[in-house]
């Protein structure tokens, strides 16, 4: 007997498997249409429509969050979780002078960022009309001016500014009595793949295009919240204590998480008290893979005892004894001059058994401090990123070596090495070795490229 095999008659796994080739998101609508074939294909697919999911500090977006969380199927989906946590800052409604000037810079800025003739034709201005928007927010923002005439543009300042106060409000409103670290933290409860979370203060970009000086692009920029780093009072630095307790307290743990956050101006803010550095070693008990990304610092030659003040912070997050990658990035190079501050300040001194992928960019060291960490990871790394690495004392050409006792290394990179035979300048030595023979020695030995190398070098 001849029997018809159809496709409800595959187990559900064969039918994920199968589903999967529609996973990404040229083909989302193809999963749409999928659900509407029969219920089992609903069933199998809806999981697949999406695995992240974004909350800010707003209601609308924790509302959205917390049904998300409660949905019997979508709630079983999600497997990364990204807080926002750029803000309105709270100097600006309170003082309507301080946000006219603060639009003010930011529409110079922009019209300095961007005079290309083409664009600005293309949203229907001209430099004088675009330049009147930076000129019209100086007499918005000065109390002091009389004006005679109510230009729309003045209005449409004004309308501005009466939106941003009540996103505001409606921020403010999101955290009274702590509901919005209750809404995220119960809601990754109710997520049973939710295991990777990424905290960032950097929001989501706008996409430049010919209409960057149109309304809506203007509109963008003004009702933008702001990183942290662009603060005009003290941004809401309490979220990291806040959320590490939470999860701590709610016996929350992420395999992954990551930290992405532009710099505050005043570093002792981040000094965190012991109790809460003992939540966030709790709360990262269990992670695997953690990232740690500060930029956007705010002014030159940070010094060793404002990094200790952050280190309270990055020591107790990289503490997790089962962690396999480690990646600490302190981009836009916080000293621009020679740092007096090494990865030890920052980074506890530890060793890591399973360790396998280390990334470190623009985190200055001395080469004891790198025959230490070799000492204790020599046995795990598999992967190593060093990038821009600034060395405050010894030589590359004994670093090189020490790099070379990793026993198991399988890549490196190794970009731009700062300091020793090097110099702290970029630009000081008209040549260098290449990467690929600093790389090509840490990996399969031979000559050390440095051996006497310096010698034969001039310097600009």
């Amino acid at each position: 007997m001849n029997m018809k095999l159809v496709l409800e008659d595959l187990p559900n796994e064969i039918l994920v498997a199968c589903f999967q080739n529609l996973k990404n998101s040229s083909k989302r609508d193809d999963i749409k249409s999928l659900r509407l074939t029969s219920k089992l294909c609903n069933q199998v697919s809806s999981g697949l429509l999406f695995d992240f999911i974004r909350v800010y500090l707003a209601p609308e977006s924790l509302s959205r969050f917390e049904n998300m969380s409660k949905h019997p199927v979508f709630r079983k989906c999600i497997s990364q979780v990204e807080v926002d946590v750029p803000f309105y800052d709270y100097a600006l409604p309170e003082n309507r002078p301080t946000y006219g000037h603060y639009c003010q810079n930011r529409m110079m800025q922009r019209f300095i960022g961007f005079r290309d003739p083409a664009k600005i034709k293309a949203s229907g201005r001209n430099y004088s009309t675009t330049y009147r928007m930076h000129e019209e927010w100086r007499r918005f923002g000065n109390e002091k001016e009389e004006t005679t005439e109510t230009l729309p543009s003045l209005t449409f300042l004004e309308n501005l500014y009466q939106e941003y106060c009540r996103c505001y409000a409606a921020q403010q409103l999101a955290k009274v009595d702590g509901q919005h670290l209750r809404i995220i933290v119960e809601g990754l409860l109710r997520m049973p793949m939710a295991r990777s979370i990424n905290l960032n203060d950097q929001g989501q970009s706008y996409e430049e295009s010919e209409t960057s000086f149109s309304d809506e692009a203007i509109t963008y920029w003004c009702l933008r919240r702001m990183s942290w780093n662009n603060a005009v009072c003290v941004p809401p630095i309490e979220i990291l204590p806040e959320l590490f307790t939470a999860l701590s307290t709610a016996g929350s743990y992420p395999t992954s998480f990551k930290v992405d956050l532009t710099t505050p101006h005043d570093l002792s803010i981040l000094q965190l008290s012991v109790d809460t550095q003992d939540h966030i070693r709790r709360a990262l008990s269990q992670s695997q893979h953690l990232v740690c990304d500060f930029r956007r610092w705010p002014h030159q030659g940070v010094i060793r005892h404002e990094m200790a003040q952050l280190g309270s912070l990055i020591k107790a997050y990289f503490s997790a004894i089962n962690l396999q990658s480690l990646d600490l990035s302190f981009n836009d190079d916080p000293s621009c001059e020679i740092p007096t501050f090494s990865f030890t300040d920052v980074l506890p001194v530890k060793a890591w058994p399973y360790l396998r992928t280390v990334s470190l960019r623009h985190v200055p060291c001395h080469e004891r401090d790198l025959e230490a960490f070799v000492d204790r990871q020599q046995a795990s790394v598999r992967h190593l990123t060093m990038d821009e690495i600034h060395l405050l004392t010894g030589t590359w050409h004994n670093c090189l070596d020490n790099l070379r006792r990793f026993s198991k290394l399988e890549d490196v990179v190794l970009s731009w090495p700062i300091g020793g035979e090097f110099g702290d300048d970029y630009w000081q030595l008209k040549s260098r070795p290449s990467e690929e023979a600093l790389v090509g020695y840490i990996l399969h030995g031979g000559r050390n490229p440095l051996e006497g190398w310096l010698e034969n070098t001039d310097r600009l």
